[in-house]
């Protein structure tokens, strides 16, 4: 059981955006926090430094179930991106009947993910790395709910790392979906990527509840 975002933290004044999410326990996982398919990497190209490392397998945070939601922390955007990542890829798991293996080398036997890659309002999965690249950015001068100049972190997003586990689940499935023959072929990795973080959000039941309690039904 872990703590994440269910939705972006700037959502939080107008929707529940907290929640606890239930995924295999890893007696073996290591800080990073790094298990058996996926590995946190947290360094920060921008600023050219690597992050303490968040030891999801310290009794005082499986007490707590991993450390709070803190934007502030990036010990809790690593545990976030493996936390949601880990989940998409046990649904999968669950719907294929089997594991699911990102092992490209003896070298690159694990999906990594880098929280804080680079800065710009971007993420995205790069095959040739094996890696999933967050970025993250300063909201402008109109932010909506952010406020001005505030750090956002694609990280944080659920559904953008949802998101872009999908791509690498894809491509381990269907390896030349990623070579763009037709105007579908890139349009269905993008569609397929949606449709799962849409449905993952749906899985978190407390929160869906509460949304249809909001809405009296009418979705």
């Amino acid at each position: 059981m872990l703590n994440i975002y269910a939705a972006d933290p700037m959502s939080g004044r107008r929707q529940r955006y907290r929640t606890v999410i239930d995924i295999n326990h890893e007696p073996l996982l290591e800080p990073g926090p790094s298990g058996a398919v996926i590995e946190v990497v947290d360094y920060d190209a921008e600023h050219k430094r690597f992050y303490s490392q968040v030891n999801l397998n310290d009794p005082s945070l499986l007490m707590q179930n991993g450390l709070p939601p803190n934007e502030s922390d990036p010990r809790l955007h690593q545990q976030m991106v493996y936390a949601v990542a880990m989940k998409g890829i046990e649904n999968a798991r669950r719907a294929l009947g089997r594991p699911i293996s990102f092992r490209q080398s003896s070298r690159r036997t694990k999906l990594r993910l880098f929280p804080h890659a680079f800065y710009g309002a971007n993420a995205f999965f790069d095959p040739d790395c094996n890696a999933i690249f967050f970025g993250y950015f300063k909201a402008s001068e109109n932010p909506g709910p952010n406020l001005p100049g505030q750090m956002v972190f694609t990280c944080l997003s659920h559904d953008v790392v949802a998101h872009e586990v999908t791509h690498a689940i894809v491509h381990r499935l269907r390896r030349y979906f990623l070579e763009p023959t037709n105007v579908d072929v890139l349009a269905f990795h993008e569609a397929f990527a949606d449709i799962v973080a849409l449905f993952q959000r749906f899985s978190y039941r407390d929160i869906l509840r509460e949304h249809i309690q909001a809405s009296r039904g009418r979705l």
